[in-house]
């Protein structure tokens, strides 16, 4: 008896391992996006059309957000880097809006989002080379004020005291650089590797899309580990553009989709995600990721307008000087009024006849 439940557990963990590594699905078809429509329960249904107010909102913020960037941002370099930014949340929810109506082109779209993620780290790196200047202008910084480079830095290595300290040479930081940027290449080949080898095997239920996520986490979580040493060493300059921040929101942008996928997946090859009417099990998950993905980038531009108005950063420097320059105005005048009125009263003074010694005078002849 124990024999028996000992081999069924087996049997079930072995179920579980296989459909899951070989991301294995029922036999029905993804449906196309009207059958998926009139199918659908009203669960659902509310969950796809409510999906609706949110992904407006946070396009809307983002155009305000270029809008913002165009006006008040003079440096060329920084602006068109921060165009890039600022739209991964309308990109994010407008891909993900597809998805759920059109199921079929799902696993393409979340593929474009994730392109476009890439994209945005490399203008990242480089956006944070245009606040110093240049690379070289970054190592001769570090070289003045002997800072070298730590690679046990928060959060993924803060408690390796074992690693050793880089020389701040440029070299070195170009070697980091082509680290964090590996995963741009990375991420493009697997692209085309599974593009490949769905036209060829013409469904996903095979061990190489799984492969292909795991390796593309690691690469993620490879380069934002060399984006937090060189932020690390950088972040006394580019604290006033709370650029320190603006990481760490990109970095939640990058890593949270990875992992929701990563759990939902396993719930499904658990059975935890059953088949909705038409709608097969993956696909199914793939409907409550991009359903979570569009509320949650809702919360990332509100925070992201609260935590970046133009006077808590130095990136609108076009808006701070301009204020400066109105508080000189003001300045210069308050001092000349001050200067006007010492000058009348001054002459003032010198106007008025000394009444109190005419008067004694006189009482004294």
């Amino acid at each position: 008896m124990a024999f028996d439940k000992a081999a069924g557990f087996r049997y079930e963990l072995e179920r579980i391992y296989k459909r899951f590594l070989n991301n294995e699905d029922s036999e029905l078809d993804i449906p196309a996006a009207g059958e998926m429509l009139r199918e659908l329960d009203w669960l659902h249904k509310l969950m796809l059309y409510s999906s609706i107010v949110p992904c407006v909102i946070v396009c809307l913020l983002g155009l305000f957000h270029v809008y913002f960037f165009m006006m008040y941002t003079s440096n060329e370099e920084i602006r068109s880097g921060m165009y890039y930014l600022v739209m991964m949340p309308p990109v994010t929810v407008a891909t993900s809006l597809m998805a759920m109506f059109i199921p079929r082109s799902a696993g393409f779209l979340s593929a474009v989002t994730t392109t476009y993620y890439m994209i945005c780290m490399f203008m990242i790196v480089q956006l944070m080379f245009d606040m110093y200047g240049c690379r070289r202008a970054l190592a001769r910084y570090l070289k003045r004020n002997r800072i070298k480079i730590k690679l046990a830095v928060p959060p993924y290595a803060s408690y390796c005291t074992c690693l050793p300290e880089i020389r701040p040479r440029l070299r070195n930081i170009l070697n980091i650089e082509a680290c964090i940027l590996q995963t741009v290449i990375v991420r493009i080949v697997l692209q085309i590797l599974e593009l490949i080898a769905y036209f060829e095997l013409r469904h996903r239920h095979h061990v190489f899309f799984t492969i292909s996520n795991l390796v593309n986490i690691i690469s993620m979580y490879i380069s934002l580990y060399f984006a937090y040493v060189l932020i690390e060493v950088a972040k006394d300059r580019l604290e006033p553009y709370r650029f320190a921040l603006l990481f760490k929101i990109q970095d939640s942008i990058m890593s949270l989709p990875a992992h929701q996928k990563l759990i939902l997946d396993l719930v499904v090859a658990l059975d935890w995600i059953k088949n909705v009417k038409n709608l097969p099990a993956s696909n199914v998950a793939m409907f409550y990721l991009n359903f979570l993905l569009i509320w949650e980038f809702l919360l990332v531009s509100l925070f992201s307008t609260y935590a970046f108005e133009p006077d808590k950063t130095k990136l609108f420097d076009v808006l701070y000087r301009k204020q400066d320059e109105e508080e000189d105005l003001k300045t210069a005048s308050i001092q000349q009024e001050e200067f006007l009125n010492s000058v009348l009263s001054e002459s003032c003074e010198e106007i008025q006849p000394p009444a109190r010694r005419t008067r004694s005078y006189l009482k004294f002849h």
